[in-house]
């Protein structure tokens, strides 16, 4: 399917869903079960965690981390989230909670804000906004994207709804302020059910498309495809370009997208190696100069929270772990992947990170050719926990400029807004 020349429009319960996938999920073209099993042969470099016994744990061996959402991963993790010992969903959403109405206002460019932010736009230099808001979901390093929960993104678009309220009052209905709300996910009966909720909870927005004509208000869409398909529709100017896709005249409007990646999801990956993720956006035409990213970080890092946060003796995240080993055994067509393994978890103080690993309780043979011996780890996942100087290190390798951070009561988690400039 071409789905840059012909997009599908589900209509599946009235929920407007966008159906832009694809034939290949992954960049590097090769199947699920081929990267699995990549990934799981191992044969590179050694690494190693020292536990605090003094012993060390080390593996070459890893699954994807991404197996761990499909099926229904998704939601057994947000069983986890809702556990009173893991902090980071609550914390970010703290943030939502207190401050929405002012970082709609920055999305916006509606008002002056607060000392040492930029003011964004100006009614001088266009009458009419537009805003693409486009929610990427908790995990960027699974084939899809997953909406999840969207009670941060119910927050913003509470702001936003009041924002335009507000500036319908003080300009007396001279300029169209309109927002459109994606929520990008590969599984599209989540996908319906989550927008569903959502119309449901806040029935103010729209379901699809504002009318074809400036107009003020908030529209919400499904757009679903696999993480590379959503890139690639974006690159080719998805969702805010196209005038006949758009809820109001391209004349006299100013548009702008915002992408949201929250979830700490990006702090998977070392600093250097998130500032090359990240410079796919900013360098390959997914942002365009004025364009922003709202991106959450946890910056914990009191061992004794983070380690209770991912425990190995919780049975959420034994239940979690459990059904990625066997989406993942399934997958490569071998049962005996998915039994008979441990959960481990451990700080790596050395590196600022978290680490989850299974170690093998006896020796396996998956396929004719991996050999895994018993007491083996292998990697899971991994949490770094940046500093914030970590955070703004990335940032400026990217080419984004920080133009405001929004901080937790500790202050240990922060939500960044960040522009493309030209620079």
């Amino acid at each position: 399917m071409d789905y840059h020349d012909h997009p599908q429009e589900l209509s599946h319960l009235g929920v407007d869903v966008i159906d832009i996938r694809s034939s290949c999920g992954t960049a590097t073209g090769k199947s699920l079960k081929e990267e699995i099993l990549d990934s799981i042969r191992g044969g590179g470099d050694k690494h190693c965690v020292v536990e605090e016994s003094g012993g060390l744990i080390e593996w070459s061996r890893s699954i994807p981390t991404g197996i761990l959402y499909e099926g229904c991963g998704i939601d057994l993790y947000e069983n986890i989230t809702r556990d009173p010992s893991y902090y980071l969903y609550r914390d970010e959403l703290s943030i939502f909670q207190e401050y929405s109405h002012e970082i709609a206002m920055l999305l916006l460019g509606t008002a002056a804000t607060r000392k040492g932010t930029k003011r964004i736009s100006s009614s001088r230099h266009a009458k009419n906004i537009h805003l693409s808001l486009v929610d990427l979901g908790k995990n960027m390093f699974r084939r899809s994207f997953s909406a999840g929960r969207l009670d941060k993104s119910s927050c913003l678009l509470n702001g936003i709804c009041r924002q335009i309220e507000l500036d319908q009052t003080l300009m007396k209905g001279s300029r169209a302020i309109s927002t459109t709300y994606c929520a990008v996910d590969l599984q599209y009966a989540q996908l319906q059910t989550r927008i569903e909720q959502l119309l449901r909870e806040k029935p103010d927005l729209v379901n699809g498309r504002l009318e074809a004509q400036p107009h003020s208000g908030v529209s919400v869409r499904g757009v679903c495809g696999s993480y590379y398909d959503a890139m690639e529709f974006l690159r080719d100017g998805g969702l805010v370009d196209d005038s006949s896709r758009t809820p109001i005249y391209l004349h006299n409007t100013q548009f702008r997208k915002c992408l949201m990646w929250l979830g700490s999801s990006f702090t998977n990956l070392k600093p250097v190696q998130a500032a090359k993720f990240l410079r796919q956006f900013t360098q390959e035409g997914v942002l365009q100069t004025g364009d922003f990213m709202l991106i959450g970080i946890d910056r914990c890092r009191d061992v004794e929270k983070v380690t209770a946060a991912y425990s190995d003796t919780s049975e959420r995240w034994q239940q979690y772990i459990q059904n990625g080993l066997y989406t993942a055994a399934h997958t490569v067509g071998d049962e005996s992947l998915a039994e008979d393994w441990t959960y481990v978890a451990r700080w790596d103080a050395e590196e600022g990170r978290h680490l989850r690993f299974v170690r093998s309780d006896r020796h396996r043979t998956v396929l004719p050719d991996i050999e895994i011996s018993a007491g083996e780890h292998v990697l899971l996942a991994q949490s770094y926990k940046y500093t914030r100087q970590d955070a703004l290190g990335v940032f400026d390798m990217s080419g984004l400029t920080v133009r405001y951070e929004w901080v937790n009561q500790p202050d240990d988690c922060s939500l960044f807004l960040l522009e493309k400039t030209g620079l």
